[in-house]
């Protein structure tokens, strides 16, 4: 997935949790990500998805160090999330895949890589910190982690200067959530290098999109004018938005084995 130069947690409760006590001691602590972003052709999907696959069974074979979680959203983008300890394991990253490809034979990883950019747009790679003091976990969720196969996401684009005030305005979020007892949890991820900043990305999870949108249609019943409120003033802070749905890849996930 990464040019030479450069799963299996099935969920994103299970990797996410995964993922702070394996990279981070303290659960409230950010987790860094590095994450590739494709958008790929639609006539091209499934032929990419065949690719990951592939890529994924060497990963395997090979024990390569690092975890992989991939998602698909509605508008052609496929995501890959690779949990890092630190900034250097980015460069780390990339020594593995060199190595790799080198057990594997150039060859057939230049063949794998052609039919992956057969099949793709455009790319890019960024950095994003997960933040769960900024996220709502309640400790009897609505759905299992087995249900939660649809997401939805909501890039928030924050006018500059902003950032700690949305900040305090994303803890207020996390507040009442708390205070009217919702039983659906959302993630923050904030972005760090690579996309348009500043960025928050919230994460929220349902059955289908049936379940979602009437999961939050409830939440915005029971958080009433108080909810309304506080909408207004994130509206305050925010340059621009964008949403996305779409689904954990649960074949096209891969988690090494341990030493």
């Amino acid at each position: 997935m990464i040019k030479k130069t450069l799963t299996s947690i099935v969920f994103i409760f299970i990797f996410v949790f995964s993922c702070l006590s394996t990279y981070g001691q303290d659960t409230q602590k950010p987790q860094l990500f590095f994450v590739e972003d494709f958008v790929l052709k639609p006539s091209e999907i499934e032929n990419f998805q065949e690719t990951i696959k592939q890529f994924l069974n060497l990963f395997e074979e090979h024990n390569f160090k690092y975890p992989v979680n991939s998602y698909i959203t509605s508008d052609f983008h496929m995501y890959f999330t690779f949990p890092l300890q630190g900034m250097s394991d980015v460069e780390k990253i990339f020594a593995e895949v060199d190595v790799l490809a080198e057990k594997v034979g150039i060859p057939k990883w230049s063949e794998l890589h052609d039919a992956e950019f057969q099949a793709t747009e455009s790319y890019q790679f960024g950095l994003y910190y997960l933040r769960p003091d900024l996220s709502y976990i309640p400790e009897n969720p609505r759905l299992s982690p087995e249900e939660s196969v649809f997401l939805e996401w909501e890039f928030m684009y924050i006018k500059p200067g902003m950032d700690m005030k949305a900040e305090e305005i994303w803890k207020e979020w996390v507040e009442l959530y708390k205070k009217k007892g919702i039983t659906d949890p959302y993630y923050c991820w904030v972005g760090f290098i690579g996309p348009e900043l500043p960025l928050y990305i919230f994460t929220f999870f349902g059955k289908d999109h049936v379940d979602i949108h009437e999961a939050n249609a409830a939440i915005v019943e029971k958080i009433g004018d108080e909810g309304d409120a506080l909408y207004e003033k994130t509206m305050n802070l925010i340059k621009k938005t964008e949403h996305k749905s779409g689904n954990v890849l649960q074949d096209l996930t891969y988690t090494p084995e341990k030493d």
